[in-house]
């Protein structure tokens, strides 16, 4: 590992924050805002197993993560490099920290799978691992996108997930440029800021 500084050859594609907002904002209809055909409203069904107070708890960590990478935008103090296409900042290790240690207060017999630090045992550490049979598994990327976020392009997102039995059971992406949390429960369907979202009823892409 060694230190470094943001690759010049993608300073000149650095976009402020400001600029993708002020762009999407200028996609918006004119006259109101009526909700797209992938975002329309449809009635609540709760989860026959639950899992509503894991989804709260990735939402919040989520957002969290998010704040921490909005403070700390285009002002990194550490890049290092973990491989030739890979980079690792402080921002990472942060928002991951938080993470680990949020989830460990509420769920402490939970195993733990993640980006920077890897497996964390279930049970306090007297458990399995995440690939040996946990039954509860956190799988968490506190900051996708880690090489646009060394050099000032806004796409990147804070991944949450839980997987119980081997089966993915709850899902947060948070994108805090723009400020949107998609989330997904099993059995529940995906949603956007909380209001449910699925693909248009088209027959064709190229009608969409």
């Amino acid at each position: 590992s060694r230190n470094t500084t943001p690759d010049p050859r993608m300073a000149a594609r650095s976009v402020p924050v400001r600029a993708v907002i002020a762009a999407s904002s200028r996609l918006r209809p004119r006259f109101g805002n009526p909700s797209p055909p992938y975002n329309r409203v449809v009635p609540f069904t709760p989860h026959p197993v639950g899992f509503d107070a894991e989804l709260s708890l990735a939402a919040d960590l989520a957002r969290r993560a998010g704040t921490i990478q909005m403070d700390r935008y285009e002002r990194l103090e550490r890049i290092v490099h973990k491989s030739e296409r890979d980079v690792v900042t402080e921002v990472d290790e942060l928002c991951e920290r938080l993470i680990l240690e949020a989830i460990r207060a509420e769920h402490p017999d939970d195993a733990l799978l993640a980006e920077e630090s890897g497996a964390h045992v279930s049970h306090r550490g007297r458990g399995r691992a995440p690939d040996a049979g946990a039954e509860r598994v956190w799988i968490i990327d506190p900051l996708d996108g880690t090489v646009n976020y060394a050099n000032g392009i806004p796409i990147f997102s804070v991944s949450i997930a839980l997987a119980a039995s081997g089966t993915p059971v709850v899902g947060v992406v948070y994108d805090p440029v723009r400020d949107e949390l998609f989330s997904a429960v099993s059995g529940r369907g995906a949603c956007l800021d909380g209001v449910a979202i699925h693909h248009p009823a088209k027959d064709e892409l190229s009608d969409c």
